[in-house]
């Protein structure tokens, strides 16, 4: 019987946003566009690089690791590698330029989130029904940071445990993310269900370790659901559609 239910956060609890790579370069390169006349101000010498340059060098760097995470499924600390890299052309660069990178990336970030309107009333009418719920997220911001949107959204108190994957070290769709979370639950795995907006991730990741998957339509997935190319047990047009479906599971 279904006795938990796991969610995504970024295009599930929170509305749509565009996580293409090349979206989250750019939301990088706003962040560096405030960080260079910041730098300038406090007297960190540039040696002759372009603001351009620089943030050109990095976001590089950036894709070629996170190429290699979409295919091992490990996770990094964006803010970490920002400024490793550039330190490694600024030595002049002290550590606690990592606490400016870490505000202001995240700062663009948050700047975006909006939660779905049915989200706190879902989770709460899951709740009702004696169901844990709990939060499963692919990010390479810090615990703090998220812990933060969470907080302000009313998320935090209704999800229990929340895993990031950057406290994990591993992303999903690997199973091990969602069986190390479905102890944390004291369940098995076939006792939950994953609710999520991708595919790939999302709905794989959770088959593969035996939860059964809601797919929550987005301008991202569309096509694979019209083409019945998706995998999961259901597809929902919005998160208010869960609280009966799970009734249905559980009878």
């Amino acid at each position: 019987m279904i006795q938990a239910v796991l969610f995504d956060l970024g295009n599930t609890l929170f509305t749509y946003l565009d996580f293409s790579p090349q979206a989250n370069l750019s939301r990088l390169a706003q962040a560096m566009d405030k960080l260079f006349p910041l730098m300038r101000q406090a007297g960190v010498a540039l040696n002759g690089h372009s603001p351009e340059g620089l943030t050109r060098q990095v976001l590089e760097s950036i894709m070629g690791v996170e190429l290699r995470s979409r295919v091992d499924h490990s996770e990094y600390d964006v803010t970490a590698l920002i400024f490793e890299n550039l330190q490694k052309i600024l030595p002049d660069m002290s550590p606690e330029w990592g606490e400016t990178i870490d505000r202001l990336c995240y700062d663009v970030m948050d700047s975006e989130f909006a939660l779905r309107a049915d989200a706190l009333e879902t989770l709460d009418a899951l709740k009702a029904r004696g169901l844990a719920t709990g939060l499963i997220s692919n990010t390479q911001f810090r615990k703090a940071n998220m812990d933060f949107s969470l907080r302000r959204f009313g998320l935090a108190e209704r999800l229990d445990p929340i895993v990031y994957s950057i406290d994990a070290k591993i992303r999903k769709p690997h199973p091990d993310i969602f069986i190390q979370t479905a102890r944390r639950m004291g369940r098995t795995p076939e006792e939950i269900v994953f609710v999520g907006d991708t595919v790939e991730c999302d709905v794989a990741g959770a088959r593969a370790c035996g939860m059964k998957s809601l797919l929550i339509r987005t301008p991202d997935n569309g096509p694979a659901i019209d083409s019945g190319q998706h995998g999961a047990d259901e597809v929902i047009e919005s998160l208010s559609e869960i609280p009966s479906l799970i009734d249905g599971l559980r009878d």
